[in-house]
């Protein structure tokens, strides 16, 4: 009796220390169209299978998972969720971690505001800049907001930095982008928007002279 207790506290405590997957359950955000590689933290295991739901999409002595995702049509977003389990030179499988990547649609950006000013007088303009968020049918992401980035010069301001006081004409650049709820946007740069809006000078007339007759 007591050989055969202490070899079910043998058999128990060798699958309590089986290795698991050091690869964290997470959410990523990528582009439409970008290709993008699931990897787990750890790669020494005999065996890995990615599943989607309840079909296994791979399976093999390689970690990595690569799907590439174009959207049709390109204003929805959609949520994949696969799910990671591996098994051990022995033949025991890990429990399994779950990753959803969230494949989002482009942004686009534009800027209204005047295109040209006087050169007699003091410039001070504000640019506004829109986007496309709005019309986007991101409910498979929620929680998603957008910034805008201003180069050139001037003071952004506004809900989401959309306009911007400039004091001088020129060039003024805007790019606008996904802001995350959490955790990893590293393939999203391909989604960005941008937008270009030139302000010009144009000379105003010189100071008229009057003479009288």
């Amino acid at each position: 009796m007591k050989a055969r207790f202490l070899k079910l506290i043998i058999i128990t405590t060798a699958l309590s220390l089986m290795p698991l997957a050091h690869a964290m359950a997470g959410v990523f955000y990528v582009c439409s169209g970008t290709a993008f590689t699931l990897t787990p933290g750890v790669s020494t295991f005999a065996v890995y299978e990615w599943s989607d739901g309840a079909t296994v999409v791979q399976t093999g002595s390689s970690p990595n998972l690569v799907q590439t995702v174009t959207l049709s049509p390109a204003t929805t977003a959609i949520a994949k969720t696969y799910n990671l389990r591996v098994q051990d030179a022995n033949g025991c499988w890990s429990a399994q971690t779950s990753h959803t990547v969230y494949v989002l649609p482009a942004l686009t950006a534009s800027i209204s505001g005047t295109t040209a000013v006087c050169s007699n007088v003091t410039v001070s303009e504000t640019l506004t800049a829109t986007s496309n968020f709005g019309t986007l049918n991101l409910t498979a992401a929620t929680g998603l907001n957008y910034a805008f980035t201003w180069t050139g010069g001037g003071t952004p301001s506004g809900t989401n930095n959309s306009q911007n006081l400039v004091t001088a004409s020129g060039t003024y650049d805007v790019s606008v982008a996904y802001v995350l709820p959490t955790n990893d946007g590293s393939k999203l740069s391909a989604c960005n928007g941008t937008a270009s809006h030139t302000i010009n000078t144009n000379t105003a007339p010189t100071t008229p002279s009057v003479t009288i007759q």
